[in-house]
Formats: C-alpha cells, sequence, structure tokens
C-alpha cells in the first residue's frame, strides 16, 4: 500500500496573520512539517496543499508536490474534507493512505510518523483512520457553557446520567479524556469520497509528549 502526505498551509489565519509563515527556531512554521515528511522517508508523495504563492516560492526547490488551492476553500470556516477532496483529484493511483502533518506541530518527531504508518497499515482491516491524541489536561466533566439571555446561567457542557454531578465529583471518578493535538492524522481516501474525514472507526494513538498545537503567539513564545 502506499503512503503519501499532505501539509496543508493556506495564507489566512483568525488567530495569527499569516499564521504558517511566522517563524519558528528561524525557519517558517510550515517548514517543519515538510522537513519531517521528508525525514521520515516512507512516503511516495509528499503534497503542500496552500493558497500562498509566497509558501509555494519557498517550497519549489524541495522533493514535494505543491497544489494551488483554490480560494473558495480557503476561508475561516473551510474544513479539512475540502483541502482532502481537492488532493484526491491529483492522484492517479489507487490502494493509499494520506498522513496529515499540519504546520501547526512543528515539534514532530520522524519516527512517530514511521510507527503510526506501520500500525495503521497492520490494523487498516479494522479501523478507518488514526489520530494522535494526549490526555486532556483539562476535564471537560468540569467545563460549562454560559447562556445567552438576559440572566444567564452555568450549564453543565457534558451531565452523564451514570456520574451524580460529575462537576462536583473527584477526578478520580471521571472517565480518561483525550485531547486531538493535530500531531498526526491519518484517514482513507475511501472516506472522504464519502465525505467523512475520519470515519467511525478511529484508531487512537496516544502521544503526550512534543505535542506543540500552535494557535497563538504566546504558543510560539
Amino acid at each position: 500500500m502506499r503512503k503519501i502526505a499532505i501539509i496543508p498551509a493556506r495564507a489566512g489565519s483568525k488567530s495569527i496573520t499569516k499564521k504558517n509563515l511566522l517563524l519558528f527556531r528561524g525557519k517558517p512554521l510550515f517548514y517543519w512539517s515538510l522537513k519531517v515528511a521528508i525525514e521520515a522517508d516512507i512516503f511516495d508523495k509528499i503534497y503542500l496543499s496552500t493558497d500562498c504563492d509566497e509558501i509555494i516560492r519557498y517550497s519549489r526547490n524541495l522533493s514535494i508536490d505543491i497544489i494551488k488551492r483554490p480560494s473558495e476553500i480557503c476561508k475561516d470556516r473551510s474544513r479539512d474534507i475540502e483541502y482532502l477532496k481537492n488532493l484526491i483529484n491529483h492522484i492517479d493511483f489507487e490502494d493509499y493512505t494520506i498522513s496529515i502533518l499540519r504546520p501547526t506541530s512543528p515539534l514532530r518527531k520522524k519516527e512517530v510518523i514511521q510507527e503510526c504508518n506501520v500500525v495503521f497499515e497492520e490494523n487498516i482491516e479494522h479501523y478507518d483512520s488514526l489520530r494522535v491524541v494526549a490526555k486532556s489536561k483539562e476535564n471537560p466533566y468540569k467545563m460549562w457553557h454560559i447562556t445567552k439571555e438576559k440572566y444567564p446561567k452555568l450549564i453543565p457542557l457534558l451531565n452523564p446520567q451514570n456520574i451524580h454531578e460529575p462537576y462536583n465529583a473527584p477526578r478520580q471518578e471521571l472517565p480518561e479524556t483525550y485531547w486531538q493535538t493535530g500531531y498526526l492524522d491519518i484517514v482513507k481516501p475511501c472516506n472522504i469520497k464519502k465525505n467523512s474525514m475520519l470515519g467511525h472507526r478511529i484508531f487512537p494513538f496516544l502521544k503526550n509528549d512534543d505535542c506543540l498545537d500552535i494557535d497563538n503567539l504566546e504558543d510560539i513564545k
């Protein structure tokens, strides 16, 4: 089975202007995803999906394929499934998996990418996708909504019937929860053709270190 990687690096970002071009350890943020994808040495093709001419110029001399992403799928509310659908239209072979390497996780290790691909291929008949997750630092059973009304009130985010007032329960009595870090997803093209990215059977790959997910300037610091 062939393996491909995609680095989605659009120009805009609502949280940080030109986030993917911010310098991280002396290089643009998106560069580190390209670098680790190449160093992993397991991918038949590496694609960069972007609408940014500056990113394209920077990447021209690297061993990757560049896909100019249409502007209509580069908006703040655009979903991953849109650039993935655009990606599979550029692939002329069958029987492959797609590793998604988002620029916001610049501390990935090639060994983890290699291991995840081995694990997923070994279990591919039982799973639709793989997602790297880490243990949650904050437990969502102790999180709340605030209602939008004249007299706002707190509403529990999660209130399962089998746990009495989970927001007041000791941490040890609450289910362990996990956070999606953006480190790595591996998906099948058949999911994407069905308008689903991960499908229903998602392999949980637990990784608690090196999971920096850059969302603001404080994360860069």
